[in-house]
């Protein structure tokens, strides 16, 4: 992915407790991937859902930080 497609100019406000954490490291060790990446999907009449995935890479156009010892990819529509 081309650097000038991420948005590193503004970090997502999220924390995450260190228990959480821990265990978000864990997985993302278990499934040989690098960050977790929260996004929106439409979920019929019920308005919309957050999605968690691991990534290896952000998506075009969303916001990256780092997260103790991991990264967090969050999709720009998801944090607004």
């Amino acid at each position: 992915m081309e650097q000038s497609k991420i948005n590193r100019a503004v970090e997502p406000d999220i924390e995450l407790t260190e228990a959480a954490c821990e265990r978000i490291r864990s997985v993302l060790k278990e499934e040989g991937k690098l960050a977790l990446r929260i996004s929106l999907n439409e979920a019929g009449c019920s308005g919309l859902e957050y999605v968690l995935d691991y990534a290896d890479f952000p998506a075009e156009g969303d916001l990256v930080a780092e997260q103790n010892g991991f990264q967090l990819f969050v999709d720009s529509d998801a944090y607004q």
